[in-house]
């Protein structure tokens, strides 16, 4: 019985892993407001307004990360559209973007700012692009 222990563990473990994760991000990720509080107070920009503004921002925005592409898909409140989609790969945990498309024909779409993958949290960080603080979005 002892010898099966060991299998058990590394079973009930690899069931506990998220999907895809070790392979880098997949499915919905939505804005994840206790993380990135958390991370505006470890930078030192908390505004007394922040979480409740946070809150509002959960809605504005999800990615869809499926196969080689990721969607920049607006909230339902704003009719779940895709402004845009780019294709991805995983570079350690960088995640980088190229062929980047509107969802617009004709319209450009560009992504201003980095995305990393965190495997053991399944999140997804958006840093730069006007943030005082990397942004985090959780697999929903």
């Amino acid at each position: 019985m002892i010898p099966r222990l060991p299998l058990i563990l590394a079973l009930g473990l690899a069931a506990a892993a998220p999907a895809g994760a070790a392979d880098g991000p997949a499915g919905r990720y939505a804005l994840d407001v206790d993380a990135t509080y958390q991370k505006l107070v470890a930078a030192g920009n908390v505004d007394p307004k922040a979480r409740s503004l946070l809150e509002q921002a959960k809605a504005l925005l999800v990615l869809v990360f499926q196969n080689s592409t990721v969607s920049f898909v607006s909230g339902a409140a704003q009719g779940s559209k895709v402004s845009g989609t780019c294709s991805w790969r995983l570079a350690g945990t960088a995640i980088q973007l190229s062929q980047c498309q509107s969802a617009t024909p004709g319209t450009p779409f560009n992504f201003t700012g980095t995305l990393s993958f965190d495997a053991a949290a399944n999140a997804v960080a958006v840093s730069g692009a006007k943030a005082k603080a990397p942004v985090i979005y959780r697999a929903e």
